[in-house]
């Protein structure tokens, strides 16, 4: 019984070992905030059993980030100029320059929408059964 609970102590202890030593990412720190992004792939790399990717989102901050997920992603669907959307736990300040979000959830999306905004050429407030001129921004026109 000794034997056996020594052999486990010593798997246990130069696995965890091995796992942090290899390791180039900070160890995963729950209490961030959990955010949903959505990027556009600039890049794609491993990084030991994780796939990471480094993303620049649409007229947002940051502008770019990085995530990273466990496995092996193929570079020609998940490669550069793919849109991707990436939830998971925002991770503190470390070495890298980029925000890293871990602990990802990704799936493949569609570009964003641009905005556009419409305006009824033909719509007149003055006709509005709710306007009031004295609290109007538009200047009275009569004619």
């Amino acid at each position: 019984m000794r034997l056996w609970l020594f052999i486990c102590f010593i798997c246990i202890y130069h696995f965890s070992y091995a796992a942090t030593a290899n390791s180039t990412l900070p160890d995963f720190d729950p209490s961030g905030a959990v955010v949903e992004w959505t990027g556009k792939i600039i890049r794609q790399y491993r990084s030991g059993d994780d796939t990471c990717f480094e993303l620049q989102r649409h007229a947002a901050n940051p502008d770019k980030f990085k995530t990273c997920v466990y496995g092996y992603y193929d570079p020609a669907q998940f490669g550069a100029g793919n849109w991707l959307k990436v939830m998971g736990t925002l991770q503190p300040e470390h070495a890298d320059a980029l925000p890293l979000v871990l602990g990802a959830q990704v799936s493949l999306t569609s570009a964003p929408l641009p905005r556009r905004y419409y305006r009824d050429p033909w719509y007149n407030p003055h006709y509005d059964p709710f306007y009031d001129p004295f609290f109007s921004p538009y200047p009275l026109h009569y004619w």
